[in-house]
This record gives C-alpha cells, structure tokens and sequence, in this order.
C-alpha cells in the first residue's frame, strides 16, 4: 500500500483470557506495522479488561498492508504469556484516511479497541537550483574564519 504515516490509538480490550492463576493478569499490547515493533504499557492488575489509551505512531512503506497486535500477561519469573492476536488490515484506512474507534476480534477469545489514522507521504517538489562556487568576499560574508 502506499507510503505515510499510520496512527493507532489503542484504547483497551475486553473479555481476554487472564491467565493469572493468582490474582489478576498484567496485560501489554506489542503492535506490529511493517517492519516496526512497539509495546504499550503494561495493565498491571486489569485482568481481562485492560485500558492502556495510549497512541503511536508508524512511518510505512510501499507494500505495508495490515497491523498485528498481539496481547501478552507479563510475568516476573516466567516468560510473558501469549493472551491473543489480531491482524487488521489496513483496506479501509488507506481509502477512508481515518476510522473511529473500532472493535477488532483477538483469536483465541476478546476483543481489542483501536482508532486508525492514515496520512500518505506528501512527496516534496525539488527544485533545481544553481550555486556559484565562492570564492566569498569577507565583506559581504562574515565570518572569523574567512577573515585572513
């Protein structure tokens, strides 16, 4: 798809597994666009329905066509647990520019809630200018380094 600048705002997710046997689970999201990775902060004690309202932002490329966000329950002694994943194309955005908040399905079970924005890449025009190579008069240019 083409290139610019993708916006999520992940506002939080309902009905997912918590997988604490103890207490209530730490959910974080790790959200993946192209080639780029970021993790939000972790829920700590919201179990199944975490609210992280937090926004990033991802510069893509040419061919970037969906976002995967994968929920994790961080652990202290163990390696964080995998709750659930989606992968969102994004169709929609590119051809609509910005969605409100929508409901995604996480595979096994929840939901996650995101807004996402598209802006494409505004290409500059470059114009060809011509400089004329010094030498410079020190009159004119100031600087301690031409005076001699």
């Amino acid at each position: 798809m083409p290139a610019g600048t993708v916006k999520v705002y992940l506002v939080g997710a309902t009905a997912i597994r918590d997988s604490e046997w103890i207490g209530k689970g730490d959910p974080y999201a790790v959200i993946e666009c192209g080639n780029q990775h970021v993790k939000s902060n972790t829920a700590t004690d919201q179990g199944s329905k975490p609210t992280w309202n937090q926004k990033f932002h991802f510069l893509i490329d040419d061919g970037v066509t969906d976002i995967i966000v994968k929920i994790y329950n961080e652990n202290n002694l163990q390696v964080d647990d995998l709750i659930g994943s989606a992968k969102i194309p994004l169709a929609d955005i590119f051809a609509k520019k910005k969605l409100p908040i929508q409901t995604y399905s996480i595979e096994p079970r929840g939901d996650i809630n995101l807004q996402i924005a598209y802006t494409p890449e505004v290409k500059a025009k470059i114009q060809k200018t011509h400089c004329i190579p010094g030498p410079y008069d020190p009159a004119i240019y100031s600087s301690p380094y031409l005076r001699s």
